[in-house]
């Protein structure tokens, strides 16, 4: 495989988050890249079935493995089995775990999953969409990291009998190079123990790296939820809850912690950049400001030799103020309009509260009538149909039941300003005015309760009912 091509460095700079008493001093914070390369193997789409070994570097030269590569339909499956693999933390403490990556013919990277050790051997099944690809080993300290350590432990390693079926293709890919994660002092790694979940001790790892990467600073609201999960996950592990529990707000922590280090970064590069920018248009207008003040002397020196040209500098200057006059009137209109669409908004929005209000009465009045009697919601309004067996039959008056509701009705209209009760009945065909008796024995009883109805004949058939409406309670 290729050795190491080019090693770029990239300074981000971030001042440490000050404690209650004190501010630390600034600290300057290093991301060193490191460029290799190795085989991408083009698995073309719905061709079979492959298989490729892998072979340990320099770093760990007796492990190695194989693994079956398989194109299926949108996918390439890849079943990979590695033995002889030491302990991550053997190749520095800061790293914990293995991951296998798919790296592009681009050198772009892809994190396919984490190799977890039965001993010294591991298996992995996973699945990816690329067709085209590499694959090699990194020690990382964390398994959800989002690109390879520069501690690659195997890479893949074309067989003789796939020559000649598939296309081979170098790719370069980037790598962060040993020491990235380390850190100095309270940022030492934590220590590896047979007591510890290693998923514990992986989100410890990824807490401390995103801290050393002035995560706590410039991505402060995910690095606090990665801290807030770690948290809990050491509460429970102290606690001797579940291992599915601790392992499970552990691996959230690390992934947090992650996302925290990749935007604290991008972050730092991107106030790099705008400090940059900042400088290059301060360094700009300076310039400009010499170039018009140099301008401006010439003028005046040139004002002084000639009246004819201080008069056409002065038609000028008229010419820009009548042009300032201009676009101040423009401001003042588009001020005045802008003004008058936001009390168009908050007229819109006063109607729409009362419409609000009136829908919330009409609806809670339904309600309330709806318990006492039987309750319609009509374009006309709430009606409340009084049939034959509320009235005795011989002096036609409610039935002392049928005033019990009646005043309860006649106390929730009074309860609503603005509320109109209405009697509408139909006369009867015939001689017979008992309907006409019952909406005036309807009306006496209410009027009684100090609540002036409404008498209103309706045609056709012969009816009863109370309608109540008004504009507390109008329909749109």
């Amino acid at each position: 495989m290729g050795k190491v091509l080019r090693i770029l460095m990239v300074c981000l700079l971030y001042s440490a988050p000050g404690q209650a008493q004190t501010q630390p001093p600034a600290v300057t914070f290093r991301v060193n890249v490191v460029a290799r390369s190795t085989k991408a193997v083009n698995y073309r789409h719905r061709s079979g079935a492959t298989e490729i070994d892998f072979r340990g570097t320099a770093i760990m030269p007796k492990s190695g493995g194989k693994a079956r590569i398989e194109s299926k339909q949108g996918r390439i499956a890849i079943a990979a089995s590695f033995q002889r693999l030491n302990a991550a933390y053997s190749v520095g403490p800061e790293y914990l775990t293995y991951v296998l990556w798919a790296i592009t013919p681009e050198g772009r990277p892809r994190n396919l999953g984490e190799l977890l050790l039965d001993g010294n051997k591991s298996r992995i099944e996973v699945t990816t969409e690329l067709q085209v690809f590499g694959l090699i080993v990194t020690a990382e300290p964390y398994f959800a990291v989002t690109q390879p350590s520069d501690v690659v432990v195997m890479e893949n390693e074309i067989r003789p009998d796939t020559k000649g079926q598939w296309d081979v293709i170098d790719a370069r890919y980037e790598l962060l190079q040993r020491g990235q994660y380390a850190g100095t002092g309270s940022a030492q790694p934590p220590t590896w123990s047979p007591k510890i979940p290693i998923e514990l001790i992986e989100a410890r790892n990824a807490v401390r790296i995103a801290r050393l990467s002035g995560a706590d600073t410039h991505a402060k609201e995910v690095f606090e939820r990665a801290s807030k999960a770690l948290a809990s996950a050491e509460d429970y592990h102290d606690r001797q809850v579940s291992w599915k529990s601790v392992s499970m707000l552990a691996r959230e922590s690390v992934q947090r912690a992650e996302d925290a280090r990749v935007i604290s970064l991008t972050r730092q590069q991107e106030e790099k950049l705008a400090a940059e920018r900042k400088l290059a248009a301060e360094r700009e207008s300076k310039a400009r400001a010499l170039a018009d003040a140099e301008s401006e002397r010439r003028l005046r020196a040139e004002a002084e030799r000639a009246s004819m040209e201080k008069a056409k500098l002065k038609a000028e200057s008229e010419s820009l103020e009548a042009q300032a006059q201009t676009r101040r009137a423009q401001l003042d209109r588009a001020i005045s309009e802008e003004r008058q669409k936001q009390l168009a908004l908050e007229a819109q929005e006063t109607r729409n509260r009362a419409r609000l209000a009136r829908q919330l009465s009409r609806r809670r009045l339904l309600g309330q009538l709806a318990s006492v009697a039987e309750t319609r919601d009509t374009p006309r309004g709430l009606e409340m149909d009084m049939p034959e067996d509320f009235f005795d039959t011989r002096s036609l008056a409610a039935r002392p039941e049928v005033r019990e509701k009646l005043a309860r009705i006649a106390g929730l209209v009074s309860a609503y300003p603005g509320l109109k009760l209405a009697i509408e009945h139909t006369p009867a065909p015939d001689s017979s005015n008992a309907g006409s008796e019952r909406a005036a024995a309807l009306r006496e009883f209410f009027l009684s309760q100090g609540v002036e109805p409404e008498a209103v004949a309706i045609q056709p058939g012969e009816r009863l009912a109370l309608v109540v409406s008004g504009e507390a309670i109008r329909a749109e």
